[in-house]
């Protein structure tokens, strides 16, 4: 991911194979068994996950439009000032609770 997106983007190994476990069980991935020891072990999507993907990016690019219209014509200040921080952060817990558990143990 950081080669493809110039360094810009790092998932660490914890959320790269959590999330590839849920995609398992969501049947969106399959692993592909290695034919030696040594081989690395690699992964197919599946049609439904392809749909999914394809849904996810939608969703995204929906999200993206969205945002754009909202903040067009506002200046960076005014996009501070219309921002709700402790609504934002209730909806990034309530879409990803994990990171925010991960991180809750972790201060502990």
């Amino acid at each position: 991911m950081s080669v493809h997106s110039q360094g810009s983007v790092r998932i660490g190994p914890g959320t790269l194979y959590d999330n590839l476990k849920r995609s398992m069980e969501q049947g969106w991935v399959h692993d592909l068994q290695p034919a030696t020891e040594n081989e690395k072990r690699l992964y197919r999507r599946t049609p439904a996950g392809k749909v999914a993907l394809s849904a996810e990016i939608r969703r995204l690019d929906h999200l993206v439009r969205k945002t754009k219209r909202y903040l067009q014509g506002m200046s960076p200040r005014r996009w501070i000032d219309r921002l709700d921080f402790r609504k934002l952060y209730q909806q990034f817990v309530r879409l990803y609770p994990e990171a925010f558990r991960r991180e809750a143990r972790q201060a502990e």
